[in-house]
């Protein structure tokens, strides 16, 4: 499976699902966790769009250093992905 893929355009983030999970039927959650500011986390309900990506609204998720938690289900299969995030 490949990777899941976070960009950066202005304030917006968005998540690449990789193609393999390009599906109506994936389920799951995005935390963006923040060490060093709780008051900074943000968890989101997974919902792609039939292309897999899922855009986070402009400065809902604060400029800071975030480890990015996606654990989703598809086909009764549970999936977790981790990832280093710098939001500008």
């Amino acid at each position: 499976i490949n990777a899941v893929k976070f960009s950066q355009n202005g304030a917006a983030v968005s998540l690449q699902m990789p193609d393999e999970m390009r599906s109506a039927s994936v389920t799951g959650n995005v935390w963006f966790y923040c060490a060093y500011n709780a008051k900074q986390d943000k968890k989101y309900e997974l919902k792609t769009n039939e292309e897999g990506l899922q855009n986070f609204p402009d400065k809902t998720i604060l400029p800071g250093n975030y480890v990015v938690k996606v654990s989703w289900v598809k086909d009764g299969l549970n999936y977790y992905a981790e990832k280093n995030l710098t939001v500008q």
